[in-house]
C-alpha cells in the first residue's frame, strides 16, 4: 500500500509547496486521511489494476481546480479499468453541472434537485439499462448488468432499497466474503449524522468561499453515490466511489481539528483490526 500511495503522497507535497493556503491544507489533509480510512486501506491493499485507477481518481481530488488536468487523468483512467472510468467521468459531469447550479440558484436549490434528482433515479432504477444498451461504448456493461437481473442474482442479494446501505458498508469495511464490522457501522454512521448536524448548525459562522465548495462537493458526491447505485445495481460495491471520499471529508475539517479526525480513523482501524483477528481465530 506504501508503494501504491508513494504517487498520492508525493504529488500532495509538492502541490501544498506550491499553493500555501487554508483550502490546500485542507484537501492535502484530506487526502491523507483517507488513505487511512479503513475502506481506503482495503481496496488500496489488494494489487490490480482497480488500485491503479484507484490512485489516479484520488488524484482528481488534489488537482480538482484544473480541469484539464483532471480530464487527463480521466481518460487514464478509463484506459485502465472503463468501468470505473465510468464512474469518475459521471461524477466530474455532474460536479460541473452542480456548481454551475449553484451559482445560479443557490447552494439550497442545488441540494433540492440533487435530491429530486436521487428520487428520480429510484423511481427509474435498472430500467435504465434498457436505453444504456444502445449506447455502443456502454452495451457490453449493460447487457451484462441485465443479463445478472435476469438470473435474479443482483435482485435478491441487493434489493433497491438496500443498495446504498451496501454501499456504505463496503465504504467503511466489507470484504468480498461477507466479513462485516457491525460496531464499525454504527460507529461511523452515528458520526455521520452528528457531523451532519454540526455542519448544519456551523454553516453560518464560517466565512469564506472554500468552505462552501467542499461543501457543496460533498454533497454532490453523496448524492452521485446514491443514484448511481440505483441505476447501476452491479455497481453498489464502494470500490468505485473510495476516490470521492477526500471530498466528504474535506468540509469536516473546517469543522474538526484533522487531529480528532486522524484519532477517530486509527480508532476505527483498531475495531475492524481486533474484529478480522477475533473472526480468524
Amino acid at each position: 500500500m506504501i508503494i501504491l500511495s508513494a504517487p498520492l503522497l508525493f504529488s500532495s507535497v509538492f502541490y501544498y509547496r506550491k499553493n500555501d493556503g487554508v483550502d490546500v491544507r485542507h484537501r492535502m489533509h484530506s487526502l491523507a486521511l483517507s488513505l487511512i480510512f479503513p475502506g481506503a486501506i482495503y481496496y488500496l491493499g489488494v494489487f490490480a489494476e482497480e488500485q491503479f485507477s484507484l490512485i489516479v481518481s484520488l488524484l482528481c481530488f488534489m488537482y480538482w481546480k484544473r480541469k484539464l488536468l483532471i480530464l487527463f487523468l480521466i481518460a487514464i483512467v478509463l484506459l485502465l479499468d472503463f468501468g470505473s472510468g465510468l464512474v469518475v467521468a459521471s461524477f466530474f459531469s455532474m460536479a460541473l453541472f452542480y456548481t454551475f447550479v449553484n451559482k445560479r440558484l443557490g447552494f439550497g436549490n442545488a441540494c433540492l434537485i440533487m435530491l429530486i434528482q436521487v428520487v428520480c433515479c429510484y423511481a427509474i432504477g435498472f430500467s435504465i439499462l434498457e436505453y444504456t444498451k444502445s449506447i455502443s461504448f456502454l452495451a457490453n456493461k449493460s447487457e451484462a448488468i441485465l443479463l445478472a437481473l435476469e438470473s435474479k442474482v443482483l435482485i435478491d442479494k441487493y434489493p433497491l432499497v438496500l443498495r446504498p446501505i451496501i454501499t456504505f458498508m463496503s465504504f467503511v469495511f466489507y470484504t468480498p466474503a461477507f466479513l462485516k464490522v457491525p460496531v464499525v457501522y454504527v460507529i461511523v454512521g452515528i458520526a455521520c449524522l452528528f457531523s451532519l448536524f454540526k455542519t448544519y448548525m456551523k454553516r453560518g459562522s464560517i466565512s469564506g468561499n472554500d468552505f462552501l465548495e467542499s461543501l457543496l462537493l460533498s454533497v454532490i458526491s453523496i448524492s452521485f453515490i446514491v443514484s448511481f447505485v440505483f441505476l447501476f445495481p452491479s455497481y453498489a460495491n464502494a470500490k468505485y466511489y473510495i476516490f470521492l471520499l477526500p471530498f466528504v471529508i474535506c468540509p469536516l475539517l473546517y469543522i474538526y481539528d484533522n487531529y480528532l479526525l486522524l484519532l477517530f480513523f486509527v480508532t476505527l482501524n483498531i475495531f475492524v483490526f481486533l474484529h478480522v483477528i477475533y473472526f480468524s481465530i
